[in-house]
C-alpha cells in the first residue's frame, strides 16, 4: 500500500468513528484531506500537497476550538465538497471535480445548518467511509461495485456507531 493510501485510510477510520465526538480533530482532518486532494490535483507533487493539507488541518483544528459554529459551517462545506467526488469516483462517475465538489459542498453546508449534531455525524461518517473505501479500492484493486457496497456499509456503520456513542454520553 502506498503511503498516500495509508494516510487516507488512517484519517478515514478516525473520522468514521470519532468525527462527532472530537469535532476539533474532525475539522482538522477534513481540512487536511480537502487541502491534500485539492493541491495534489493542481501541483502533482504528493508530499507538497500533504504538507499544505497538514498546515490547513492544523489551522482548522485550532479554529474549531475557538469558533465552533463558524468552523462547522466551513468544514460542512469542505466535507461535502470532499465526499461527493469520492462517492462519485467509487462508482466510476467522472464529473468535473469543481462541479461535484460545489454540489457536495452545498449539501454539506445544508446538513450542518439544518442539524448541527446529525450533520456532523453524517458528514464525518461519509468522508471517513469515502476515504477508507477509496484507499482499499486502490490498495486491493476492488471493482466499483465492491467498493460501492463497502462504502455504503462503512457509512451506515459509522452513523450507527457515532449515534450509539452520542446517546451513551
Amino acid at each position: 500500500m502506498e503511503s498516500a493510501s495509508l494516510i487516507a485510510l488512517a484519517v478515514g477510520v478516525i473520522l468514521l468513528f470519532y468525527g462527532r465526538r472530537y469535532f476539533w480533530l474532525a475539522a482538522g482532518l477534513v481540512a487536511f484531506l480537502f487541502g491534500w486532494q485539492f493541491f495534489e490535483e493542481r501541483i502533482g507533487d504528493g508530499w507538497t500537497a500533504v504538507l499544505i493539507g497538514s498546515g490547513a488541518g492544523i489551522i482548522f483544528a485550532w479554529l474549531a476550538v475557538k469558533f465552533i459554529r463558524a468552523v462547522a459551517y466551513v468544514i460542512g462545506f469542505h466535507a461535502g465538497a470532499l465526499a461527493l467526488p469520492f462517492f462519485l469516483g467509487i462508482f466510476g462517475v467522472d464529473l468535473h471535480w469543481l462541479l461535484s465538489a460545489s454540489v457536495g459542498g452545498a449539501i454539506g453546508l445544508v446538513l450542518i445548518v439544518a442539524s448541527f449534531g446529525w450533520g456532523l455525524v453524517l458528514l464525518t461518517s461519509w468522508v471517513g467511509a469515502g476515504a477508507v473505501s477509496g484507499s482499499l479500492q486502490e490498495w486491493l484493486d476492488l471493482g466499483a461495485t465492491v467498493a460501492g457496497v463497502l462504502f455504503i456499509a462503512l457509512l451506515l456503520f459509522g452513523v450507527v456507531y457515532q449515534t450509539h456513542r452520542r446517546r451513551r454520553r
